[in-house]
């Protein structure tokens, strides 16, 4: 016995997607990928840059790049880091979120690790 007002689909098959990852999470795992590779842009493009500021003879101008380059990098690893504990906190996307969390306090401790060891520790080593 079929009723008119009735569903055709019956509750057992309905069509329910399965939960995606948050876009906090997304957005996280994005900011921490941009870290990560504008890390090895900066790793390899800082030294080139200082070189052709010491060519020109431009000492004030030799670790601009370098400043401007690790203050993004640090500033998108603690996007990602915040983003992702937000995104921890939601029903979904947990392991979007832990990856974020993971290379974005990765990605911090190396770029403040890196300036103490440039800036405080180098002057001293003959």
């Amino acid at each position: 016995m079929t009723f008119p007002d009735a569903s055709s689909e019956s509750p057992a098959h309905a069509n329910s997607p399965r939960p995606r990852a948050n876009v906090t999470a997304r957005a996280a795992v994005a900011c921490a990928l941009v870290a990560v590779v504008l890390t090895w842009f900066t790793t390899f493009a800082a030294p080139l840059a200082a070189q052709r500021a010491a060519a020109r003879l431009d000492y004030g101008n030799i670790f601009t790049f370098w400043a401007v380059a690790w203050a993004v990098v640090l500033v998108l690893n603690l996007l990602a880091l915040v983003l992702g504990a937000r995104g921890a906190r939601q029903a979904t996307g947990k392991v979007l979120s832990g990856v974020a969390i993971g290379i974005g306090a990765t990605g911090a401790l190396g770029v403040l690790v890196y300036n103490l060891v440039t800036f405080q520790v180098m002057p001293f080593i003959r």
